[in-house]
């Protein structure tokens, strides 16, 4: 599907695709997941985001603790390229929305290291919504950029595998 998840293996099928514990702490992928202690700049994917470009996000959080979680978009410890945060840790779906400022996608910690388990990234260019299917939130594109112009989508779901409108 056009405009689909820029992020490889954000499942956590194996432990491939992710740079783990920049700064700091103990990142595992293992069963599914990733399991975060002590993490500051915890996942790291290079080279996905296109600077200038509109993403929606969500991961799923369980276990969690730290002050706060931010998305970054450098391959380095580099505050000034935090697009999206800080904002309070819990357990459960985490969304939002971020303009890139350079090619790398980040899940920070915030003043104090993070630990917990990080499940279901999908970072998606252009504006979405999510919708609850068989008890899962999946991701629905509602408007894509095109020539620097938003235009409506076609509403659609991944059902099965399969791509429902």
């Amino acid at each position: 599907m056009p405009g689909g998840n820029v992020i490889t293996n954000g499942t956590f099928d194996s432990d491939t695709a992710w740079v783990k514990d920049i700064g700091g702490g103990t990142t595992t992928i293992s069963g599914g997941v990733a399991s975060v202690s002590g993490g500051i700049k915890f996942l790291t994917q290079t080279d996905c985001l296109e600077v200038g470009r509109a993403y929606r996000f969500s991961f799923l959080t369980s276990g969690a603790s730290g002050n706060g979680l931010r998305i970054g978009n450098h391959p380095s410890l580099n505050q000034a390229d935090v697009v999206f945060g800080p904002y309070a840790v819990f357990n459960g779906l985490n969304v939002g929305t971020f303009t890139a400022v350079n090619t790398a996608f980040s899940l920070e910690a915030d003043n104090a290291p993070f630990n917990g388990t990080v499940d279901n990234v999908v970072v998606v260019p252009g504006k979405m919504t999510f919708v609850k299917v068989g008890g899962v939130w999946k991701p629905v594109i509602t408007h894509i950029k095109q020539s620097g112009v938003w235009k409506a989508a076609t509403p659609a779901v991944k059902v099965g595998g399969a791509w429902k409108v």
